[in-house]
């Protein structure tokens, strides 16, 4: 992604050719009634190292594209990419985790109950309290109703008509499934 709006808006060539894609450019700016005075500055291409560092890249665009509309757009989306969620540890944090990988998992709520599994998780963290396959079922079931209640307000709120598929099916060990998608 970064890339293509690195081609498509800073100008990585060779000092004296200007190529299309600048051309192009400054006709967008214009048409978008995007005023700077600062010329853009012309650098060699821009090869990323083969670790993929992302801040490496952000890093050479501060430097030699400083002042330009571009580079502070540009900028701000590595940025997105650069920052990562901080991973806080509360009880509540880690039940809620345990749940969603209970859920995405396909997990059994006993799975909370095995010995390799509690020593795995008390390895981790000593002082986590590992909730029982009941406080499980429960949470999981909240968890539902609310999902079920947000998705009906959202469904309320569209305007106009919703159209509805259903897909049924059985698996080859006569599981039954359905499937509904709404448009």
């Amino acid at each position: 992604i970064i890339l293509v709006l690195i081609k498509k808006k800073i100008k990585l060539t060779n000092k004296d050719n200007i190529s299309e894609n600048e051309t192009n450019i400054s006709q967008e700016n214009k048409e978008n009634d995007i005023e700077t005075d600062d010329k853009p500055n012309f650098s060699q291409k821009y090869k990323i190292p083969e670790d993929k560092s992302i801040s490496t890249l952000k890093k050479h665009f501060e430097k030699k594209y400083k002042n330009t509309i571009t580079t502070k757009k540009i900028i701000r989306i590595i940025d997105k990419f650069i920052k990562k969620e901080k991973l806080i540890f509360t009880q509540e944090n880690c039940y809620n985790d345990l749940i969603n990988w209970i859920i995405s998992d396909n997990q059994s709520f006993i799975v909370v109950e095995n010995n390799f599994f509690q020593t795995m998780i008390k390895r981790l963290n000593n002082i986590v309290k590992i909730p029982s396959t009941n406080t499980i079922s429960n949470k999981i079931v909240k968890l539902y109703n609310d999902k079920q209640i947000n998705l009906q307000k959202k469904l309320q709120e569209i305007l106009g008509k919703i159209s509805y598929i259903l897909d049924t099916w059985t698996s080859k060990n006569q599981k039954s499934f359905i499937g509904i998608t709404a448009y």
